[in-house]
């Protein structure tokens, strides 16, 4: 991050149905607040034709990686739509914008 690298972070420190999103953990964004980094929200949605996003592409509760993975590379269509706000600069206030992020997500959703 230092050198400028891209870092994606899921800032929830667990994973779900995706469903919802789950509070955010405001300590990870520590280290890129730390370094000054530019920091931004981005919401990933999935569809599928057929089937369960919360079963066939989201990896979550007691499923197994590898029957998960054979399962997931069976699909022929995985739909995805990506949306990114506009940066936010400079802030020192973690638990703020750990809210702020978690609020433009919560809306980018909608």
């Amino acid at each position: 991050m230092a050198e400028g690298a891209l870092v994606v972070l899921f800032p929830e420190g667990t994973s779900s149905d995706g469903s919802g999103i789950l509070p955010f953990k405001s300590a990870l964004l520590q280290p890129a607040l730390d370094l000054g980094c530019n920091i931004t929200a981005a919401a990933i949605d999935y569809s599928l034709s057929r089937g369960s996003v919360a079963d066939e592409i989201c990896y979550w509760r007691d499923m197994t990686l590898v029957p998960h993975l054979l399962n997931l590379f069976t699909k022929p269509v995985i739909k995805s739509k990506l949306v990114v706000a506009p940066f936010l600069f400079r802030c020192s206030d973690r638990k703020g914008i750990a809210r702020t992020l978690r609020e433009q997500i919560v809306a980018m959703r909608s």
